[in-house]
């Protein structure tokens, strides 16, 4: 999978590849991301995103809240 993580107040996109997993707080609990997950809209909340490449490296991000969106094993945050 990848993930785009898009923030506008720094004008900035970080991508991540290669990823096996993608775990994200949303107002109705931690939502894990697996590869063949549904298309689907997520409003997410403060805390922490996970990314987690198909090695087992973990990247961490604490967000203040923003909004997710899943198709086709692409993920784009944007903050």
């Amino acid at each position: 999978m990848t993930c785009a993580v898009a923030s506008a107040e720094t004008a900035k996109t970080n991508v991540y590849e290669n990823l096996k997993a993608v775990t994200l707080p949303t107002f109705s609990g931690e939502a894990q991301i697996l590869s063949g997950h549904a298309e689907a809209f997520m409003i997410l909340e403060k805390g922490t995103v996970v990314l987690e490449n198909s090695d087992g490296k973990k990247d961490v991000i604490q967000i203040d809240g923003g909004s997710c969106y899943i198709k086709n094993d692409e993920i784009a945050i944007i903050l």
